[in-house]
């Protein structure tokens, strides 16, 4: 065995893991998993972490753990959520300030999938109640966790009836959240809204955009216990532009479909421009050859409206783009 030996054994968020997905994806707080795996007690270490080719952030741990004792820890919001992929690294150093004699399980990494965004800051948390409602409550927390509402507010809620509240959101993180109240002597929770015993009166539960008083989600009644549902307002998280390999402009932006994409690089280069969109899903990837000063076209007209993200790689760094598909 070592004497001084931290190690990251796991990284609950982020991670697409299926074992996670209940904290998954995520706009806030990562949460890995320090163990000590070193004879002495560890009661400090460094963790840096970030997404992998972004800028990495660092966390001074402290507290105590015996040989092979573990550690859950909620690291700081991360700042920047810009890399070239979505792959999230966590790395341990400097146990009890010292050298870590087995550097081996030190990092750690996971890939995730981006939360969606919602362009529009006004929404609708609309919530139609089961025969069972007693015990059902939901949630809207901001990324510091602080409650933008939660019903009910007092009370129990009512069956069979439609609860809506509207607000008016900043850009950044939220999570909504639907719970099911253990029973002791029925767990209807178990099955979400769809209880079969007491799903009376076409329960579901939405949010809304009421600017254009369209649905943009509406959740399957058969969740089990809770829905945990992030998600971002007119924020992207791979928005930040690290100009490290040259400048882009895109344009038109909004467009009905075609954009031009303008790369200027300090030389002629291979260059892959990759276009995911809000859920972080590939839907057109190219690759190019020789590009110093070129005018390329992307064309997106045969995907639906919406917010996608451009990402231009090169062997000098990365850029990222946001542009906007409407018609």
């Amino acid at each position: 065995n070592f004497t001084l030996d931290a190690s990251i054994t796991g990284i609950i968020s982020p991670n697409n893991m299926r074992y996670y997905s209940r904290y998954n994806p995520i706009c806030g707080n990562p949460v890995v998993i320090i163990e000590n795996t070193g004879t002495t007690n560890l009661t400090s270490a460094t963790i840096t972490y970030g997404v992998q080719g972004g800028i990495p952030q660092t966390y001074n741990w402290s507290g105590s753990l015996a040989f092979l004792q573990s550690d859950t820890v909620t690291l700081p919001e991360l700042t920047s959520w810009a890399g070239p992929a979505k792959c999230f690294q966590a790395t341990i150093s400097q146990p009890n300030g010292g050298v870590d004699q087995n550097p081996l399980n030190n990092s750690y990494v996971s890939y995730y999938n981006t939360p969606p965004d919602y362009m529009a800051n006004k929404l609708a948390f609309e919530l139609k109640t089961n025969n069972y409602a007693a015990y059902y409550t939901d949630t809207l927390k901001d990324s510091k966790g602080n409650v933008i509402f939660a019903r009910p507010a007092s009370g129990l809620l009512s069956n069979s009836t439609l609860y809506s509240d509207t607000v008016t959101l900043d850009t950044g993180c939220y999570v909504y959240c639907l719970y099911s109240l253990p029973d002791p002597f029925f767990p209807p929770g178990a099955f979400g809204l769809s209880c079969p015993f007491y799903s009376v009166g076409s329960p579901y539960d939405k949010i809304v955009n009421t600017g254009t008083n369209s649905t943009l989600v509406t959740f399957n009644n058969w969740y089990g216990r809770q829905i945990y549902w992030p998600f971002t307002v007119n924020e992207v998280l791979s928005v930040p532009e690290l100009e490290r390999a040259g400048t882009a402009a895109i344009y038109p932006n909004p467009s009905g479909g075609l954009f031009n994409l303008q790369v200027s690089l300090p030389g002629a280069e291979d260059i892959t421009v990759k276009v995911e969109n809000i859920l972080g899903a590939a839907i057109l990837e190219k690759s190019y050859r020789k590009v110093s000063q070129s005018l390329l076209q992307l064309d997106l007209s045969n995907q639906p409206d919406g917010v996608y993200i451009i990402n231009i790689i090169s062997n000098r760094g990365y850029m990222v783009k946001k542009v906007i598909l409407q018609r």
